[in-house]
């Protein structure tokens, strides 16, 4: 027996169906656009983000752990509608993961498949992009992460791309319940004449109108700045870091010590570690002194990042890190 809410649901269907039948012998053209639009419509709205690129970079605070940001194409983000809009960008839950490399962490961030295309043409763009997505997982998931990164280029998703079915939809699916329910609520006012009026909307205006994620506008990138090549990176010396002097020397095993690098890095002004912010990895070692300095340096030899020190000397306001290398290893 059929309840009450599934009545009504009926009657709005076959109001709905009934408007329909009558567009359909009154205007056939608009009948077909509304079919087509909301054919197209839909097809965007169960759309599935694909994988587009993957970065590796490293949590900071208040633990260590290696962070792997599967950046996605995914159609469901919108493209910005002019040229100072800013680009829209979603994210995921941050997850632990574990394979043969390790355990780490993981996160999705989404963004316009067109906007990726764009971005793609330009190292500088694309790096741009990067930095926004570490700057959005910054401001919206409170990480503190370290500002250099590492493109995998042997891998463009980090863990199962059929996970990307689901990871984005929860808040989708809460917004379409609501609009949902309030779209049933105006059906029963919605009239032929009314219908009509609504399928003349030009293209733009419909793109418009479909159901988007929940994503932030991230204004540290401009779309504007993705053509003619203005992009105006924000970039360390736009705040007034610099590079400080530094030097790096590699070590031979002796009896005490194996193999390793040792970089001494002067920081004039500053007068405690606990203004150094220092992150190492097998491949570059990164350096920020807030309001100071900045440093990212590939290293020439990969190392055991686990078994590296630092020591800060204040009376010459220099760090020293000693870092044994993996030339050795099987």
């Amino acid at each position: 027996m059929a309840t009450g809410a599934q009545d009504d649901l009926m009657k709005q269907a076959q109001h709905m169906w009934s408007m329909l039948d009558e567009l359909a012998e009154t205007d056939v053209d608009a009948y077909k656009k509304f079919i087509q639009t909301n054919l197209q419509q839909g097809k965007k709205e169960l759309a599935l983000a694909k994988p587009w690129m993957c970065v590796k970079t490293r949590i900071l605070k208040p633990y260590k752990a290696t962070l792997y940001i599967n950046i996605c194409s995914w159609s469901r983000i919108d493209k910005p509608r002019t040229s100072t809009d800013p680009i829209k960008v979603t994210a995921g839950p941050v997850q632990d993961g574990h394979d043969e490399t390790g355990t780490f962490k993981v996160v999705r961030v989404a963004f316009n498949p067109d906007v990726l295309e764009e971005c793609s043409k330009r190292s500088e763009e694309k790096d741009m992009l990067i930095g926004n997505a570490i700057d959005y997982l910054k401001d919206e998931k409170k990480l503190h992460l370290s500002s250099s990164y590492h493109i995998c280029d042997d891998i463009r998703f980090k863990g199962d791309p059929m996970d990307l079915g689901d990871f984005f939809c929860s808040g989708v699916r809460a917004r379409q319940k609501v609009e949902e329910e309030q779209s049933a609520r105006n059906l029963s006012k919605l009239t032929p004449d009314l219908l009509l009026s609504q399928l003349k909307v030009s293209d733009d205006q419909l793109g418009a109108t479909t159901v988007s994620p929940d994503v932030t506008l991230h204004s540290s990138l401009k779309s504007d700045k993705l053509k003619g090549g203005l992009i105006q990176e924000i970039s360390s010396q736009d705040v007034g870091l610099k590079c400080p002097e530094y030097d790096v020397r590699l070590k031979e095993a002796d009896a005490k010590r194996q193999q390793r690098l040792v970089v001494r890095i002067l920081l004039p002004g500053v007068h405690s570690v606990a203004d150094c912010e220092l992150n190492i990895t097998q491949e570059e070692l990164s350096l920020t002194v807030a309001d100071k300095f900045e440093l990212h340096l590939p290293l020439p030899e990969a190392i055991r990042e686990d078994d590296s020190t630092a020591k800060f000397n204040s009376k010459t306001s220099s760090l020293t890190v000693a870092m044994p290398t993996r030339t050795f290893e099987s």
